[in-house]
């Protein structure tokens, strides 16, 4: 008969001398902190309701009325258009499956572990999934080449690109995105250029805001007209460059880039059941679950540089 759950956090699993022996609490593996998650400012528009697919609906703007009215002549009406950006909504979730036997082995810090490590997960798989949809906009730059298969070692982020990003956006008349500044989001491989060629006193560090600019996560400060976030859930395309060189998209946000549309019924949440199990807490299950979906809403808010980096792997 096959097992009812296939993959189970029991005695077998925990068995080991430094998780008996744990006495000082429970002691988890590092993870990057998340920065897209639902009420985030850097998200733009939200849409929540029993959908299958979240609809957002765009006005276009009417060119400004530089013709004179003629006296004694009504004036002349002009239609307004609109457009949608249809997100569909998919279903994400992460399930940990822990023993009664399992928890006794960890000195019942199982639990305690496995809870850090769904919301660890959660915040991780939200974050990640609203970079890579920002990644995949269609306004690209790409560092010195023309394809990404091109870009060598030596094709790295510099100040002259960075001005590049925000006259793209100022160019297409996109509003900031936040107190007055464009985002930009970086991986840190690609921060470490950027660092390297930019002198120190010309970023404002995050010790230096006003009071009136709250801090957000991994925010290292201000260069260029943009908030700039340091995040190692960027993705790293490893040997998409030329002979073995990695890649890297950094991304500059201004407003209405980024979208998330999410099931009222069922949003994102945690739980802990052992509503499976036939004996009352043999099978304890922790995890989380939820119906959403993230998108570009206005995709010339969104640049994309592509560039390699020094500090990438490149082999």
């Amino acid at each position: 008969m096959a097992d009812l759950f296939t993959v189970i956090t029991d005695k077998a699993v925990l068995d080991y001398s430094q998780v008996e022996d744990w006495s000082a609490g429970v002691i988890i593996a590092a993870t990057e902190q998340a920065n897209f998650l639902p009420g985030s400012p850097l998200i733009s528009q939200t849409q929540r309701g029993n959908f299958s697919v979240g609809t957002f609906i765009k006005f276009a703007q009417n060119s400004a009325s530089t013709s004179a009215l003629t006296d004694g002549e009504e004036i002349t009406s002009t239609a307004i258009t609109d457009t949608e950006v249809n997100l569909t909504i998919a279903e994400y979730g992460h399930d940990i499956t822990v023993t009664a036997l399992g928890q006794n082995a960890s000195g019942a810090r199982a639990f305690a572990g496995a809870s850090r490590i769904v919301g660890d997960n959660l915040a991780s798989t939200i974050d990640t999934l609203a970079i890579q949809a920002l990644e995949a906009g269609s306004n690209e730059t790409i560092v010195t080449q023309l394809a990404e298969t091109a870009i060598t070692a030596s094709d790295i982020i510099t100040p002259a690109y960075v001005q590049r990003m925000y006259n793209k956006l100022r160019r297409a008349k996109q509003p900031k995105l936040l107190d007055g500044l464009y985002v930009a989001v970086v991986h840190p491989d690609v921060m470490y250029d950027l660092k390297a060629a930019t002198a120190a006193n010309s970023w404002t560090d995050v010790n230096k805001y006003n009071n009136e600019i709250p801090v957000l996560r991994n925010e290292v400060g201000i260069y260029g007209g943009f908030r700039w976030i340091e995040s190692a859930n960027v993705s790293v395309n490893a040997n998409a460059g030329n002979v073995g060189v990695d890649t890297y998209h950094t991304l500059f946000l201004g407003y209405n880039s980024l979208g998330m549309a999410m099931s009222a019924q069922f949003p994102v949440r945690t739980y802990m059941n052992d509503t499976n199990s036939k004996i009352p807490g043999r099978f304890t299950h922790l995890g989380w679950h939820g119906l959403f979906t993230f998108g570009i809403v206005e995709q010339s808010a969104v640049q994309v540089l592509t560039s390699a980096s020094t500090v990438g792997a490149n082999t």
